[in-house]
């Protein structure tokens, strides 16, 4: 599975994964990631199969295509797997803090439209506000196992999309 990380100051933190053939390459030479065509900044490679890079901006709201090239041919092509938000009008999370954390603790989102927010999981358990505003909102974190990092899914009302961060809590050990 190859895992390309993004971030930005508006979105941060979202992982691409995928279970394409390209699961073999091997980033021999510098690779490049752009986002619907314009490069990605700070590419950093972490493993053979896992890759960080800064986002760069665009002058559309939407989906966008993410591809991986290595010595200039596309290796990876993740269509509409990368969305810019407005962020003035459209529901995003700038933050989620703690990173590391134990049941009972309080999980902390920032963003806009949070007030939005329908459903919200910590490793597949549903959570209930302790607070939700527009700006931020509060969960209380289940129990999970020490060392476990889980995803954090949370679903939109109205639109009904659900964003999925991949690993982005760890149970403290």
């Amino acid at each position: 599975m190859l895992s390309v990380r993004l971030y930005n100051d508006t979105l941060s933190d979202i992982e691409v994964q995928t279970n394409s053939e390209v699961d073999q390459l091997r980033f021999i030479a510098p690779p490049t990631v752009t986002i619907d065509g314009v490069p990605c900044e700070e590419v950093v490679v972490l493993s053979r199969n896992f890759l960080m890079c800064k986002v760069p901006p665009s002058s559309s709201t939407g989906s966008k295509t993410v591809v991986v090239s290595v010595s200039g041919s596309p290796d990876l092509i993740l269509n509409n797997a990368y969305e810019y938000v407005d962020a003035v009008s459209d529901f995003y999370i700038s933050s989620i803090t703690p990173i590391i954390g134990n049941a009972g603790d309080l999980l902390t989102l920032k963003g806009n439209k949070l007030n939005t927010i329908s459903t919200l999981e910590i490793g597949g358990i549903v959570c209930s506000p302790e607070s939700s505003g527009n700006d931020e909102a509060t969960y209380r974190i289940p129990a999970g196992s020490p060392g476990e990092e889980v995803d954090i899914t949370v679903t939109t009302s109205g639109d009904s999309k659900t964003y999925r961060f991949a690993k982005v809590f760890e149970y403290e050990k």
